[in-house]
């Protein structure tokens, strides 16, 4: 199957698979399978693997943080911060700096389809759709 989408997850999605936090995790364990099995394709920053880091660690312990890390990296793409991203968010005016690279790396991918988050507030005004990941899995069932 050729994979024609390509979403951008957040921190607190990947988290929520991760930690297993309900009511979201099932919803973010089945985009990240279905990522696996090629019908899109998944990436994040950096900033949001640094994020997973330092959260997840305080739960699981850094060797397992750092599988689980390893293991995003070899089913998603990395995509690079670089100035042009900071300076973007420092120009928008927003007060969540961290929001405003992810929204400023993210929105420099061509044909990017989603954001997915649960912070849906704080993505309000990015240039590219936002949506949770039950709002993502209802619209491509459709």
């Amino acid at each position: 199957m050729a994979r024609s989408e390509t979403l951008w997850l957040d921190s607190d999605i990947i988290l929520d698979w991760l930690a297993h936090r309900q009511p979201w995790d099932a919803a973010a364990k089945e985009l990240l399978k279905r990522s696996v099995r090629g019908e899109w394709d998944i990436c994040f920053s950096p900033l949001t693997l640094a994020n997973v880091h330092y959260v997840y660690r305080k739960q699981a312990g850094t060797d397992k943080t750092l599988i689980a890390i390893r293991h995003l990296v070899s089913i998603g793409k990395v995509i690079g911060l670089d100035a042009t991203h900071v300076q973007q968010a420092l120009a928008s005016g927003h007060r969540d700096f961290e929001d405003e690279l992810q929204i400023a790396c993210a929105s420099h991918i061509p044909g990017l389809s989603a954001i997915i988050t649960r912070n849906l507030s704080d993505y309000a005004h990015s240039p590219v759709p936002t949506m949770t990941a039950d709002q993502w899995l209802r619209q491509v069932s459709t």
